[in-house]
């Protein structure tokens, strides 16, 4: 229903078309009940019913394009739209009364036809448009009183006062521009933006709204942290007089940005070849993207991902051009297990650093296809790590994850034999410094929550959490990256580098956030007419409430803030290569069983909650 009110909405000559013949009807039915009402009978002249409905009709036409009664904002019915009415409904007295006198003169017509049909059409439309505005109403919308904030410049705000609609109560205006001797538009208290942080506070805000000329002067950067913290949905009234969400546009990860922080580290790759592999998805495109802005001397990024691959390809060539720099971009569709492949792609190239991101990560999947897992997120790194020993390369950095702790799940297990692999290289004492940065949750990435809430907010709820405990560290995209860059340079090889989180985040109040900062409701048992039902749906398989960065609870500081260092005891190399062979021979056999027992020992420490 609501996809074919919004179509209708869109398509103006439609719209036209359908409010014409609405008001066709009232017509012919007003007419019908004045007349009805002035003879006290319900049986009345037919010819003259028809003249009396030409009248009518003839006398509100004008009104039609006069006033462009059909293209006027119909979402909102409020007082603005009575008195939109009542301005039309005085032109249409004045014109149906002349027309009744006037046709006296040939065809009697009762002369009080004029003031009483318009009174009946007057409050048969009123009704009409109140219940159109009740239908085309988005069917998840509650009445829920919102307290809202106006900010913006006084003809603007003056205009979107009188089209809110009455579920709004404007408690504060802050004004753009400064009017000393305006103190109040519409008996509402208008302040300066010097005071904006202040009404929010006092006033209880839940929305705010903007009515300004021009977006750009809401300073968002700001504002928009402060917005979240309380969460506080952003609206914008546009040119067409339509309330638009801008919460929705949030980055959230760009919220969390540790801005002061991460402007102190210095990074230098200009010069230098750099190698990243699982290059096109979330982080390995983020790191594409971040070390070609600092001008290495080539950038070779591979990936199995056509698609993914080609729209990078496309962004880098973009960002050469804009910052005029002369890196060497290279994009190879390669898998890191085929070695010839790789090692025909790097040539005679001298490679400084290797990234490798190149994982199977999504939990639920990976916990169906274990040997899948094993072979990408393992066996594929050891080969990558022994190949890369091999050509002397300055240093390599394994993209791991907090999953890879006490691991819960086959994703997590896997990744942890990966963080294995590095520690047997570096243990080997070769030129090459093998490293591991361990971090959690990546806003914005393909596995992280936030993606998946929007899509079900969009689509009216519910969202789906699986555990109301349920928490994780999330950190943006942009600051991972930059950590992960700066922890391979200060390397010295075998330090499994922990990346500070800040504190966990429980999943259920993410969700909760989110709701209200795209301007909706959570319905539960206390709100049952609320927007967005949130379900618990239960732990998925290999999935944990809590998730943990250190392995033996000890970690040390490294020269930035924000990176230290876990202190853990390495495995041996005996133990290593016995690992290895027993899983390569297991995996062969698809023993699953055998391979489960393997990675719950204590320096893997898998172990199935669920």
């Amino acid at each position: 229903m609501q996809n074919v009110i919004k179509k209708i909405q869109k398509n103006k000559k439609l719209k036209f078309l359908l409010f014409f013949i609405n008001d066709l009807f009232i017509i012919f039915f007003s007419s019908y009940l004045t007349l009805v009402l002035r003879y006290e009978k319900i049986i009345i002249q037919f010819d003259q019913y028809l003249l009396a409905t030409l009248l009518a009709f003839l006398s509100y036409f004008p009104l039609i394009i006069f006033f462009k009664i059909y293209y006027q904002l119909q979402r909102y019915f409020n007082f603005n739209t009575v008195r939109f009415y009542v301005k039309i409904f005085l032109y249409y007295c004045l014109l149906l009364s002349l027309s009744v006198l006037l046709i006296n003169f040939y065809i009697i017509i009762p002369r009080s036809f004029g003031i009483l049909n318009t009174f009946i059409f007057f409050l048969l439309i009123i009704l009409n448009r109140f219940l159109i505005t009740l239908i085309i109403k988005d069917k998840n919308q509650n009445l829920e009183i919102k307290n809202i904030l106006i900010f913006g410049v006084q003809k603007k705000v003056i205009k979107l006062i009188s089209n809110l609609p009455f579920t709004y109560r404007v408690k504060s205006i802050v004004l753009k521009e400064s009017f000393d001797n305006l103190k109040t538009i519409n008996g509402i208290p208008t302040y300066n933006e010097f005071s904006f942080i202040d009404e929010l506070n006092s006033k209880k805000i839940n929305t705010v709204i903007l009515s300004l000329n021009n977006i750009d002067e809401f300073d968002r950067k700001k504002y928009i942290k402060i917005l979240y913290d309380k969460n506080i949905s952003l609206l914008n009234f546009d040119r067409n007089n339509n309330l638009v969400n801008l919460s929705q546009e949030i980055d959230i990860g760009s919220l969390l940005f540790r801005e002061e922080a991460i402007n102190e580290i210095n990074l230098d790759f200009e010069g230098y070849s750099i190698l990243i592999t699982g290059g096109a998805g979330s982080i390995g495109s983020e790191l594409s993207r971040q070390i070609l802005k600092l001008n290495p001397k080539k950038l070779l990024i591979v990936d199995t991902s056509e698609y993914n691959l080609f729209l990078l390809t496309k962004e880098l060539n973009l960002i050469k051009n804009d910052y005029s720099l002369s890196t060497d971009i290279v994009t190879k569709l390669c898998d890191v297990s085929n070695i010839s492949d790789l090692k025909y792609i790097i040539g005679n190239s001298i490679i400084d650093y290797v990234f490798h991101t190149a994982a199977y990560k999504h939990v639920p999947i990976v916990e169906d296809n274990i040997f899948a897992a094993l072979n990408n997120n393992f066996f594929n790194t050891y080969k990558l790590a022994e190949f890369i020993s091999k050509l002397n390369i300055k240093n390599f950095t394994l993209v791991s994850s907090d999953k890879a702790v006490r691991p819960t799940n086959i994703m997590g297990a896997t990744k942890r034999l990966a963080e294995l692999s590095v520690l047997y290289f570096n243990e080997k004492k070769l030129k090459t410094k093998f490293s591991i940065v361990r971090f959690g949750n990546v806003l914005e990435s393909s596995g992280s929550v936030i993606p998946e809430f929007k899509q079900q907010i969009l689509k009216g709820g519910p969202i789906n959490v699986t555990h109301e405990k349920i928490t994780r560290y999330f950190m943006s995209i942009e600051e991972a990256v930059i950590l992960v860059l700066k922890s391979s340079q200060i390397s010295k090889g075998g330090e499994i580098f922990l990346l500070d989180m800040g504190k966990p985040v429980k999943i259920i109040d993410l969700a909760k956030k989110m709701v209200r900062l795209y301007g909706k409701s959570i319905k539960n048992i206390n709100n049952p007419f609320g927007d967005i039902e949130i379900k618990i749906i239960g732990l998925r398989p290999g999935e944990k409430l809590f998730e943990e960065l250190l392995i033996e609870k000890n970690s040390i500081k490294t020269s930035h803030n924000l990176i230290f260092e876990s202190v853990e005891k390495k495995p041996s190399r005996i133990y290593f290569e016995e690992l290895l062979s027993n899983l390569i021979r297991h995996s062969k056999e698809k023993d699953i069983k055998k391979i489960k027992e393997i990675l719950s020992d204590d320096i893997i420490g898998y172990k199935n909650e669920n």
